[in-house]
């Protein structure tokens, strides 16, 4: 009988879940965060280049605690090699994100780099820890283009605050 109300015990007091934001990040494949920045934003941050941002799921892997998202951005000088194509974002990076105290840790296997997600202001915030290398959206390789971008931190892309208001298929 100890061992019953011991265990009850544990299954009450354990948390509900592994990863704190599993809640906006749901096990299913279409979802998508985004921001889109308008230009009364953009002219108060003249050193922001991100226009538009978004977060998809790729998938889970549950049995290795890992999600894999994309990172999908647009620059607000967008990019002279996509236009005329018909893609939404112009660079991504693909990454594995692990729980890291009350966020994820995301970092990419090719070498781009990486950020994290924390939950603030009602959404998720992606934090860019320095330096974020994203490839052309085009770039079919997991290798690091050499048309790559650089996206720093300073003076004006270290977080950006993501909508969480329900998950949307991402447009593309």
């Amino acid at each position: 009988m100890r061992s019953k109300i011991v265990l009850a015990l544990l299954f009450v007091s354990a948390p509900a879940s592994a990863n704190p934001l599993e809640s906006e990040l749901p096990t299913v494949r279409e979802a998508c965060w985004s921001r889109q920045y308008d230009g009364a934003h953009l002219a108060r941050h003249p050193g922001q280049r991100v226009a538009a941002i978004a977060l998809s799921k790729v998938r889970d892997e549950p049995g290795r605690g890992v999600l894999t998202l994309s990172l999908l951005v647009n620059l607000r000088e967008r990019a002279p090699i996509m236009r005329g194509e018909a893609r939404p974002y112009d660079f991504a990076s693909h990454v594995l994100c692990r729980p890291a105290g009350s966020g994820l840790s995301c970092e990419s296997e090719s070498g781009l780099g990486g950020f994290r997600i924390e939950r603030a202001n009602g959404g998720l915030m992606v934090k860019n820890p320095g330096v974020i290398r994203l490839n052309p959206s085009n770039y079919d390789s997991e290798d690091v283009a050499p048309n790559h971008i650089r996206l720093s931190a300073k003076p004006d892309d270290a977080a950006w605050l993501l909508d969480t208001r329900g998950p949307k298929p991402c447009p593309f």
